[in-house]
């Protein structure tokens, strides 16, 4: 029995010794360590023994120095516990930016741990790419549009590069080494500060960031849609902060602007009746769907509806520019001088001079188009046809006739103007004026901007004398004078008797009073009326006597 205990313990022992000589420790070797992008390590590694014990973890750890490191840092550790060895090597590549401070030199080594265990490959070292950004193309756009990042080291992996427009992820469709072509995410906005929406990309755990890319707007709508001049418009969307409106190929300031809409008036200028808008933002354009549609130009009275020439009418309607002199009226198709626009609804306008009488169509053209009302005025033209009577002489009364002289306001003979004594439509009664010279005189009439002439002139006769008494006198004697067309001053009027001026008493158109003067010699002679216009004499002798 004893024997039996003895040969199992020496069979133990040989078996055990035997296995003790089998098992070994696992060897690996640092291969290949490089920067495959910004601050991105690809790093290889060959398993030279895998060890007589289980897998447990093996990967790579890194460091900014040459010295003792290991597993023990989490943040340089990258483990590759989880993912089944191809063959006899493993490799992967990783970022070095995060964990660890920027570094122009990185040493890496592999690692393989068991259940006794971790052993480490060789140290190698590599100098990391650096990230940089060149350019962003186009530098401005909305959701859904694509755009351009040129830069250098970025990593050809999609996945391994980050892409954010302020802090939305974009979606990375493009990658590789010098480009990134990326989606602009949905969900942006701008501010009124600052319109530019700063990109930042990182690769490798290093971010850069590019700050002039534009969040261009999004439109959504505007409202009315139709209107005429002056009407508010809104324009509603997203990122409408700093825009400007461009109707139809003019570029304008707007108002009332916020990130969400802005309001403008449609101008005075617009030329047509269907009307485009875009809107601009740092020097691009966004066409708004859709037209606007101005209202009809139309006139819906006239008044007075009948005028002279030269007179003001007032033109009322819808759809004038509120700029009158971009409106063009027309009366009879002969143009009106606008001269005061009285609202947008109203227009005053003066008759013009070339129309005669009779009853004319009304338009305006707003800018646009012509609005038309027919035979919406009649014009009266003044006209002076004759006198009643033809001839006369200072002072008389003289009737005018014509037509449509209700308005005269001056009547003038010659340069000279007369008193008007009463007027109507078709006759102005007037005073042949005396500060004239006699003879034939053209007669004319204002009426209001308008002078109209007689179509011949008028004859004023001279004054006379048709009689006095008494017919004889002693010096001191008072003399009545009768007879036309004296002048009414006295102080225009002298009286001699022969050569020897009398005294005046007084002067009416038909009557002076005079007084036989003192100096006259006894003896018969004639009587003069004297002033600066003319000289009346008498047919008979007036008698002084002593």
């Amino acid at each position: 029995m004893a024997r039996k205990i003895i040969l199992l313990l020496v069979l133990a022992s040989v078996i055990f010794s035997c296995k003790k000589e089998t098992e070994t420790n696992p060897m690996i070797e640092t291969t290949t360590v490089k920067s495959v992008a910004s601050y991105t390590c690809y790093a290889k590694a060959t398993v030279l023994e895998k060890g007589s014990y289980g897998l447990v973890d093996y990967g790579f750890v890194y460091s900014t120095y040459n010295g003792d490191f290991g597993v023990e840092n989490s943040n340089t550790k990258v483990s590759l516990g989880t993912i089944p060895m191809v063959a006899d090597t493993f490799s992967t590549s990783f970022p070095v930016g995060t964990g660890y401070s920027y570094s122009n030199l990185f040493y890496v080594r592999a690692y393989y741990t068991n259940k006794k265990g971790t052993v480490y490959g060789s140290i190698l070292n590599f100098q990391p790419l650096q990230l940089s950004i060149n350019l962003v193309q186009p530098n401005s756009g909305k959701a859904g549009d694509k755009i351009t990042i040129t830069g250098n080291n970025f990593s050809k992996n999609t996945e391994d590069n980050i892409v954010k427009f302020n802090d939305v992820v974009a979606q990375v469709l493009e990658a590789s080494p010098t480009k990134l072509v990326v989606e602009v995410p949905a969900g942006l906005s701008s501010n009124s500060y600052d319109s530019g929406i700063p990109i930042y990309v990182t690769v490798g755990g290093l971010t850069l960031s590019w700050s002039s890319f534009a969040l261009q707007p999004v439109i959504t709508g505007f409202s009315p849609s139709s209107g005429t001049f002056e009407t508010a418009v809104t324009i509603t969307g997203s990122n409408l902060y700093q825009v400007q409106i461009k109707i139809n190929n003019t570029v304008y300031y707007t108002n009332y602007n916020n990130n969400n809409s802005f309001q403008f008036n449609i101008p005075y200028d617009i030329k047509t009746s269907k009307i485009s808008f875009s809107v601009v933002k740092n020097g691009t354009e966004t066409a708004v769907p859709g037209e606007f549609t101005m209202d009809p130009c139309s006139i819906t009275s006239v008044e007075p509806k009948k005028g002279l020439i030269g007179s003001q009418t007032v033109i009322s309607g819808i759809g004038f520019n509120p700029d009158y002199y971009v409106n063009t009226i027309k009366i009879g198709g002969v143009k009106v001088i606008n001269y005061w626009n009285g609202g947008i609804n109203t227009l005053y306008a003066t008759v013009p001079e070339s129309l005669k009488s009779g009853t004319y169509d009304v338009s305006v053209n707003n800018g646009i188009e012509d609005a038309v009302l027919p035979q919406a005025f009649t014009v009266m033209e003044p006209k002076i046809t004759g006198f009643s009577p033809a001839s006369a002489s200072y002072n008389s009364v003289v009737k005018i006739l014509g037509e449509n002289l209700i308005d005269v306001q001056y009547v003038g003979f010659g340069y000279t103007g007369a008193e008007i004594i009463s007027r109507d439509s078709s006759n102005i009664v007037v005073r042949v004026p005396s500060n004239i010279s006699t003879g034939s005189v053209n007669v004319s009439a204002n009426v209001g901007n308008i002078t109209i002439y007689s179509p011949k002139d008028f004859t004023i006769l001279s004054p006379v004398i048709t009689s006095f008494s008494p017919s004889e006198g002693t010096p001191g004697t008072i003399v009545t004078i009768k007879g036309n067309g004296f002048d009414s001053g006295k102080y225009n009027t002298s009286v001699k008797f022969g050569t020897i001026t009398s005294t005046v008493l007084s002067v009416n158109p038909t009557e002076i009073k005079t007084v036989v003067p003192s100096e006259a010699e006894a003896g018969a002679m004639k009587l003069l009326v004297i002033t600066p216009w003319y000289a009346a004499v008498s047919d008979t002798d007036f008698t002084v006597k002593k």
